[in-house]
């Protein structure tokens, strides 16, 4: 009788979910609800085709999954974590980033099992979220054997459904997998390019990836690539080689290798700073600059091409926040510097202005793109403008650039740093390992409290390369370096002290 009773608690289970799927004030997918564990002897009944239902798990982690909640879509088994601040009932206007993971070829499993593929991971993700580090969904599916392009349409048939009634931000979508789920990755990125906003592929390469119809379906979406010197599929020409061509064409593309590491790449990758910053600012309307971010010297001639992947319904573009008249596709020619943002429509939604705009500043170096360096790391930036900045910087470490100035003289230096201690300083090198000038880096506030402070410096015309190098135990992170014409000497920094804050007197305080 017991068994009886279960099973049928089973079934209503199943079709309650179905109910609730085309009610429009509730949706099937609940934070609220229970992890069952498959039973062979009861098992579940799988949804009628089109309707997501709550399925089960086969037990096969030593830690507590259930934060991880289980459903089934067209035979499709997932896993599915909640944003830490999602409130189902609130009328609260928020729209949350959905992360995309794809396991590799090793946790592969029936539909019943619906566990092993989070054997990698997912302990992270969920320490992100309840962190704070990252407040939104990863959709982890299981696969049967290798993903394909069935798995990735009823992915997607899911994010859309989570888009009508799960509050998912239908602009901010990511993908990550390891192996054959990097794999997956980069065929989910190019099946879906105006949905997929951010990729990170690791362990996972080949070369048909050169193929320009390919890299121009992709180029304009950020791709951060993984791969360890060690591993043998695939071999590291071959992911060079893929780099070589996205580099060619100007791609938004970025390779991380691992020296002495083989096919494990994914432990590393997750330890990356700016792991999480990369899927917290990826968004469809920010564009790419075409050769990534370049270098004008003040007066000479800008000629940058901007863009976004093709396909959306509609585009606008903005350039000093004036929308660009007649400016209403995927890309734009700037020939002149500013700030410049766009916007996205698809199924009759238009997105937010770009989150990371493109911003072209003659005699501006912005810090991550050196030519060399020595101990320093990249993370996300929450200086204006977002992007990336340069931090772990201790002394000795340094940073190489290539500068191309028109005509020798004496130039104004400016440098965006920021860093919580005192004593920082910077010594600016000749490629003789002359120094040339020096600034002090002062005590900003904080890591991410930036002051732009200035220097003069006398420079030689022509193609030259210069050292950012600390010379001081305090350390301190830079976000870019501008020249200008003209020497003005030493200025007042400005200072950035953050987004407006609200205190109620006189219980709070704010720093």
């Amino acid at each position: 009788m017991t068994k009886l009773t279960r099973s049928i608690f089973l079934l209503m289970t199943f079709y309650v979910a179905i109910a609730l799927q085309t009610a429009s004030a509730q949706s099937v997918l609940d934070p609220n609800d229970p992890v069952i564990t498959y039973d062979s002897t009861r098992p579940p009944v799988q949804p009628p085709d089109g309707q997501i239902g709550k399925w089960v798990r086969t037990v096969r982690m030593d830690w507590n999954t259930d934060m991880y909640k289980a459903y089934i879509y067209k035979g499709l088994a997932f896993r599915l974590h909640f944003p830490k601040t999602y409130n189902p009932t609130a009328n609260d206007g928020k729209k949350y980033p959905i992360m995309l993971f794809f396991h590799g070829h090793g946790e592969y499993g029936p539909i019943t099992d619906n566990e092993f593929h989070l054997l990698h991971g997912h302990q992270g993700f969920d320490q992100a979220i309840q962190q704070g580090t990252y407040d939104g969904y990863v959709l982890s599916a299981q696969s049967t054997d290798f993903f394909n392009i069935t798995d990735y349409d009823r992915i997607m048939q899911v994010v859309n459904y989570m888009i009508a009634n799960n509050k998912v931000d239908p602009f901010h979508i990511t993908v990550n997998g390891l192996s054959q789920g990097g794999q997956a990755c980069w065929e989910m990125l190019s099946t879906y390019p105006t949905y997929i906003s951010g990729c990170q592929p690791m362990s996972w390469s080949q070369t048909s990836y050169t193929d320009p119809t390919f890299i121009n379906k992709i180029k304009y979406t950020p791709n951060w690539v993984f791969q360890g010197t060690e591993d043998t599929n695939p071999y590291p020409s071959t992911t060079y080689s893929v780099r070589d061509a996205m580099v060619a064409a100007g791609a938004n593309f970025r390779l991380t290798v691992y020296q002495g590491v083989g096919h494990g790449t994914w432990w590393n990758a997750w330890g990356e700073p700016d792991f999480w910053p990369f899927i917290n600012r990826a968004y469809s309307s920010n564009p790419w600059q075409v050769g990534g971010s370049k270098s004008y010297w003040p007066g000479t001639a800008i000629n940058a091409v901007i863009g976004l992947p093709a396909g959306f319904a509609a585009y606008e573009w903005r350039k000093d926040g004036v929308q660009i008249s007649g400016a209403a596709s995927n890309t734009i020619t700037a020939t002149s510097g500013g700030v410049y943002t766009a916007r996205v429509q698809r199924n009759g939604v238009w997105s937010d202005w770009s989150h990371v705009p493109v911003t072209i500043s003659p005699g501006r170096f912005e810090a991550e793109n050196y030519v060399n360096m020595s101990g320093v790391q990249i993370e996300g930036t929450s200086d204006i403008g977002s992007g990336q900045d340069v931090g772990w910087i201790a002394q000795g470490d340094w940073m190489d650039y290539s500068i191309n100035p028109t005509t020798a003289g004496t130039y104004t230096m400016r440098f965006r740093v920021a860093t919580p201690g005192s004593g920082g300083k910077i010594a600016v090198k000749k490629a003789d390992g002359t120094v040339i000038a020096t600034v002090d880096v002062p005590n900003t506030g904080g890591w991410q409290i930036w002051q732009t402070v200035s220097i003069p410096i006398t420079l030689a015309t022509g193609t030259q390369t210069i050292r950012l190098e600390s010379v001081a135990t305090n350390g301190w992170n830079i976000n870019w370096i501008e020249f200008a014409n003209g020497a003005t000497g030493n200025q007042a920094p400005t200072v950035n002290a953050g987004s407006n804050q609200t205190i109620t007197l006189p219980a709070n305080s704010v720093t």
